[in-house]
């Protein structure tokens, strides 16, 4: 039995997972365009990009309201059988993408952060976040500080970077895209079957469009309730073999 997917699966039903009809009409778009995309939508693979709000913290994205906001596509790494909780919450309509296609373009897991519901700095999950926000705003305050006094405002990234500002932005760089972008805190405490337990959704994240128009083949499954099969088959004929009725999938001994 394999605990993970060899395919990664975005339902795009999220807050609505019941309205089938609504969340039929979004997978029908996101298969003529061939890709998954974020508001504001760019075209094939966008770009990367987030939004830092000095005002909230890490632990925000509880609620939906974050220090970082990138824009992103996300995955759920389970295998099919066990898709069932995650689908109450996301719906039943989405994509399986091949793993291999994914890491190849730059999606990944999150870190996942454990907290409980005793918000103080004796809790280590609550304590490594509070660390964590403290390292990147201080990054962004000398470099605010430093560009006051300089001319440059364009800044190269560089491995080993030789001045003060490109050092800066090589912190600023890694601890935002490559580090805060990645970070997911969940509360520990909640059952497995939780739906607001997000560790069981094994999340991982891209920081661009997962754009697979070019390269159909990267899409290993089509996931709709069965009474959608037939008319999916012909208005797309290009994955008639893959499309799959969610609920079987689901409900079936394979993995």
């Amino acid at each position: 039995m394999s605990y993970v997917s060899r395919a990664l699966y975005h339902f795009n039903g999220f807050g609505k997972p019941n309205n089938h009809e609504k969340n039929y009409e979004v997978l029908k778009e996101i298969l003529r365009q061939g890709c998954i995309s974020s508001p504001p939508h760019l075209p094939k693979w966008g770009e990367i990009r987030f939004t830092y709000y000095p005002d909230r913290s890490l632990l925000g994205e509880l609620e939906g309201r974050g220090m970082i906001n990138p824009s992103m596509v996300c995955f759920a790494d389970i295998p099919a059988k066990y898709l069932d909780i995650h689908c109450q919450k996301y719906g039943y309509f989405g994509l399986a993408l091949k793993r291999s296609y994914l890491t190849r373009h730059g999606a990944r897991p999150v870190f996942y952060i454990p907290v409980d519901d005793l918000w103080s700095i004796d809790n280590w999950g609550h304590r490594c976040l509070k660390n964590l926000e403290a390292a990147y705003r201080t990054v962004v305050s000398w470099k605010d500080e430093y560009h006051e006094g300089s001319r440059s405002k364009k800044i190269t990234i560089e491995h080993e970077p030789k001045t003060i500002e490109g050092k800066l932005a090589l912190l600023s760089y890694s601890l935002s895209r490559d580090t805060l972008c990645f970070v997911k805190p969940f509360k520990s405490t909640l059952p497995d079957d939780h739906l607001d337990n997000f560790y069981m959704e094994r999340e991982w994240r891209m920081l661009m469009n997962a754009y697979f128009s070019e390269d159909t083949d990267a899409v290993e499954k089509v996931c709709v309730p069965g009474d959608y099969i037939n008319d999916l088959k012909d208005e797309f004929p290009i994955y008639a073999s893959r499309i799959v009725d969610t609920f079987k999938m689901i409900n079936s001994s394979e993995s």
